[in-house]
């Protein structure tokens, strides 16, 4: 086993000189097959190694599955924590909701709400993000004529309700904004 380990360390050096590429590989497969199967030898046939190392490969694609959807997970979460806004919406229905949390002393006066076809720009007075709640593209158009809001609930439970309704009802949208901002054409 040393003197498979000393040829796996210089066939890396020759590897990254760009020499023996494919040779460093194998050897590299052999080494670390060998280093986790302590039934394996030099001596063994070899598809007893090639099924090892499958084995190894195996394990360690379904490693880096789980670690992808644990960490997509993970950026899910908080790419939704980081939104001011709860988006509400079914795809093949035309309306949709989105409820922002507002400070509870917010009047009606408080709040500035620009709709365009393809726009949607939030205000509102003494909320923590400002100049602007929300400010940013639609993922499709919306039917601006029957975009409207509300405030609803009292104290901590006061919220900024925006009611839109699709253009193309039959849509699904993966959220209510795409990246970037344009000026709005419609004040409700």
């Amino acid at each position: 086993m040393t003197c498979l380990e000393h040829l796996d360390g210089q066939m890396r050096q020759a590897s990254d000189s760009g020499l023996f590429l494919n040779e460093a590989r194998m050897v590299k497969i052999v080494y670390d097959t060998m280093k986790f199967d302590d039934s394996l030898r030099l001596e063994s046939p070899l598809n007893s190694v090639a099924q090892a190392t499958h084995a190894l490969h195996a394990e360690a694609v379904k490693m880096r599955q789980h670690h992808s959807a644990k960490n997509q997970s993970k950026l899910d979460i908080m790419k939704n924590a980081l939104k001011p806004y709860v988006f509400e919406h079914v795809p093949n229905c035309s309306e949709m909701t989105v409820k922002i949390a507002v400070p509870r002393e917010t009047v009606a006066r408080d709040v500035l709400c620009r709709f365009s076809r393809d726009a949607l720009q939030v205000s509102v007075k003494g909320h923590a993000l400002q100049p602007t709640v929300i400010n940013g593209k639609l993922q499709h158009p919306v039917d601006v004529e029957s975009c409207a809001w509300r405030l609803e609930g009292n104290g901590e439970y006061r919220q900024l309700v925006i009611d839109l309704e699709k253009i193309s009802g039959g849509l699904d949208w993966q959220d209510l904004l795409q990246f970037g901002s344009v000026e709005s054409e419609h004040v409700v």
